[in-house]
């Protein structure tokens, strides 16, 4: 009842190959997953290798295989979780073939082969993380940060399932996930931390992430880069970092303070953005206002759908629908007679004709931006 993070440090205590492989158990692997893995790390054994992962459906437990030109890698948002990234085609200078490895800036975490020495180098995972969450970041930030590398090497798939809840109860505790990433925020991520703790509404004031001081002697010992290298060499593409905003923050309803604008993740098909109960630590209810006039959640923006007549979301384009908020608090569709509205009675987010007077249409959103030193 440990959880996956010491679970994994305690196997890898009794591990006496050079190598060690790390599975999650909702994963299936495909005929000759395990040799590319190892030949990679033979020969560079600071390589961490992870395969290509395809999806396993959580009805019909169907591999569904996607062919290595319709792979994707994987970074990370500063809500701290992963996003995939297109893997563009080989150059042929640096990837010469499909079948050539890919930098990937992180790994999804449910399957990876890492040298036992290079594992060992790197500290394992951090025994302060707790049960799960975030440590998929830690140890990737460290590796690139600390002499190793994060490759996928395209001739290995595994399938992983996609669980639609945790199979396991967090011991009646509370928070692990963002107490664990705040925790690697603190170690590895430099200035940058800052982006994670406001969207957690800096949570790390009231709960403790444990001591860090051995970790951070392991990053000193190890002689790391910093974290701005990693984000200038390592991940250079696919993140927004969310500097120079006229308003950040969650966006609460003046007419009941109890209700945010959200991403809507039970059925976004009918209401992509819609309202739910605030919560401090909600990143789906995390928004800024760029100075393009564009209000984002890190890599999508929020756009009137004129012809649906909602509000929508989709990648940020140049061309993606602009906004500006108002000194009357109500935040307007640029160009057209609209603005974002609280329906009557309900917790809905509609678009209706701009009344600043109506107290559907105001919302109280930070008007800030943070400052990355």
């Amino acid at each position: 009842r440990k959880g996956l993070i010491a679970a994994r440090n305690f196997g890898f205590q009794h591990v006496t190959a050079e190598v060690v492989v790390f599975l999650d158990a909702h994963v299936e692997v495909n005929k000759g997953w395990l040799e590319p893995l190892l030949h990679r790390i033979q020969q560079n054994d600071k390589v961490i290798a992870v395969p290509n992962t395809d999806f396993l459906s959580w009805e019909t437990l169907q591999f569904q295989f996607r062919p290595n030109k319709h792979q994707f890698k994987c970074g990370f948002q500063f809500d701290m979780k992963y996003n995939w990234i297109s893997i563009p085609k080989p150059d042929g200078i640096k990837r010469k073939t499909w079948a050539d490895p890919i930098d990937t800036p992180v790994h999804l975490g449910c399957c990876l082969a890492i040298s036992r020495k290079n594992f060992e180098r790197l500290g394992r995972y951090d025994p302060g993380l707790e049960i799960w969450g975030c440590e998929n970041l830690e140890l990737s930030f460290k590796a690139w940060m600390c002499g190793s590398r994060l490759e996928i090497i395209p001739c290995s798939h595994i399938a992983h399932l996609q669980r639609q809840s945790f199979t396991y109860s967090w011991l009646s505790k509370s928070q692990i996930y963002e107490r664990n990433c705040l925790r690697v925020a603190e170690v590895w991520m430099d200035q940058y931390k800052i982006f994670y703790q406001h969207r957690v509404s800096n949570l790390q004031n009231t709960i403790s992430i444990g001591d860090v001081t051995e970790r951070k002697a392991l990053r000193e010992k190890l002689k790391c880069q910093s974290f701005d290298w990693y984000m200038k060499v390592v991940h250079t593409a696919d993140i927004n970092i969310p500097i120079n905003t006229t308003a950040i923050g969650r966006i609460a309803s003046m007419r009941d303070s109890s209700q945010c604008i959200m991403k809507n993740i039970m059925s976004p098909s009918n209401h992509p953005i819609t309202a739910a109960t605030c919560h401090p630590q909600n990143t789906d209810q995390y928004f800024y206002l760029t100075k393009e006039n564009q209000i984002r959640r890190d890599k999508y923006c929020m756009f009137y759908d004129a012809v649906k007549d909602i509000i929508d979301n989709e990648n940020c384009r140049k061309e993606t629908g602009q906004w500006e908020y108002r000194m009357d608090n109500t935040i307007t569709s640029i160009g057209t007679d609209r603005c974002i509205s609280l329906s009557n009675g309900q917790s809905n987010i509609i678009m209706a004709i701009c009344n600043s007077s109506d107290i559907n249409q105001q919302w109280h959103w930070s008007r800030k931006s943070l400052v990355l030193t």
